[in-house]
């Protein structure tokens, strides 16, 4: 039947082609971000979850907004340190001189951390997740600043618990006040009075008392390590443990429930609002993009551009009913394609700016139109490749246009019939 609808020329009818060219929108809309970008950062983060890992770390602090001489000069301390760390000195040197206070007086030691780490620390959760074991690596940044790193040793991931607790503060001067009344909730317990009860009554975490001291869902590195080996340490649901003490005070834990990584599919919807959110992402857009470039070999006019720019009056730019002007002007600003076949011209990214009108009109607000065009220019090069790149999808990526032919040839076979 598909090839009689060719034969009767059913391909070449304007309807069916419109009809396949908004499939192919639809379609071709998320595809490149998502297989790109979405889907390898999610099995990335995915088979990262599979482990934990144990690493210690030197710190040299730097904001994320430093100045470019600053963190040059960082970049040139760590990068001799580099050349004096080794295994033997990495926790002597992270004790005497890292500035990462919280681990210092653990010789820089961090211990277990899982996927993924917060945002800003893409590139050192890459280097603690693919690094070698055993050795000092380094330097890498991180928002907070440039990292050396000792991998100790890697495991298969804990997964989380589901906890509630019970806990008494504990002070210098309570005289043992703070052990006498923990000890008084065990034996509550051991005595069959419910968890929940002995937590509203006992417990002096404000936050979860009076809900059974319910803490949620937690994997590692959240708590102290007494308070997480006990925890994890639980066999079973409903178990309860002994008393542990942390730096806060006395516990008692119970563990409700535990899980492990649940399968991809399970997993995927977290995962992906998770990658989405975080940093990564606009990273891989970027690198995307780059490749693109590269692939599309970008020519671009920015002495034309920067022509345009200066012919621009505030007062008409900004308006939010400006709107491309008449004759077109059809001069090249972009060309695209080995040699240059698929030309964009300032008219183009004119019809994006009026398209644009309060993101235009809010970028100019202060410092007038040039910083319009300059804010909104990267934009409309951003937009430009993606759309550019999405006309080769089919070349691409096969899986595509096999399902652009199985859209097509359901068509003319619905046609046909």
């Amino acid at each position: 039947k598909v090839t009689r609808a060719y034969e009767m020329g059913l391909d070449t009818v304007r309807s069916l082609q419109q009809e396949l060219a908004g499939y192919r929108r639809q379609l071709a809309d998320n595809y490149l971000i998502d297989r790109s970008v979405t889907d390898k950062l999610v099995t990335e983060m995915y088979e990262r979850k599979q482990q934990d890992v144990d690493f210690s770390h030197f710190l040299f602090s730097v904001g994320d907004r430093a100045v470019p001489e600053d963190s040059l000069a960082a970049y040139a301390r760590i990068e001799a340190l580099a050349n004096q760390l080794n295994t033997r000195n990495f926790a002597e040197l992270a004790s005497s001189s890292s500035q990462d206070n919280y681990t210092k007086g653990r010789g820089g030691r961090v211990g277990f951390i899982s996927a993924p780490m917060p945002a800003g620390f893409y590139a050192l959760e890459s280097l603690l997740f693919e690094g070698e074991t055993g050795k000092v690596l380094g330097p890498v940044r991180s928002k907070a600043g440039y990292h050396m790193v000792f991998i100790h040793e890697r495991r298969p991931a804990a997964g989380e618990v589901e906890a509630a607790h019970i806990m008494v503060r504990k002070s210098e001067d309570d005289n043992g006040a703070a052990r006498e009344k923990i000890e008084r909730a065990l034996a509550l317990l051991n005595a069959g009075t419910p968890f929940e009860q002995v937590s509203t009554e006992i417990s002096e975490d404000v936050r979860t008392a009076q809900n059974g001291g319910y803490i949620g869902w937690f994997g590692v590195n959240r708590y102290e390590d007494p308070f997480e080996e006990a925890a994890f340490g639980l066999e079973n649901d409903n178990a309860i443990s002994a008393i542990v003490e942390t730096s806060v005070g006395y516990h008692i834990i119970k563990r409700i429930a535990r899980r492990s990584v649940q399968p991809l599919s399970d997993e995927r919807p977290l995962l992906e609002r998770t990658v989405q959110a975080d940093s990564r992402y606009n990273e891989a857009i970027e690198a995307l993009l780059l490749d693109i470039r590269q692939r599309a070999n970008v020519s671009e006019d920015r002495a034309l551009l920067e022509q345009w720019t200066r012919t621009l009056v505030d007062s008409a730019f900004l308006h939010f009913r400006w709107s491309t002007p008449e004759p077109r002007d059809e001069r090249p600003l972009m060309l695209l394609g080995e040699n240059g076949e698929t030309v964009y011209t300032i008219a183009d990214f004119q019809d994006y700016l009026a398209s644009k009108a309060r993101e235009r009109m809010s970028a100019g607000r202060t410092d007038g139109s040039r910083a319009a065009v300059d804010a909104l220019y990267p934009e409309w090069v951003k937009e430009t490749l993606l759309a550019y790149e999405e006309t080769k999808l089919e070349d691409r990526y096969p899986e595509f246009r096999a399902l652009m032919r199985e859209y097509e040839e359901g068509i003319l076979l619905f046609e046909a019939t």
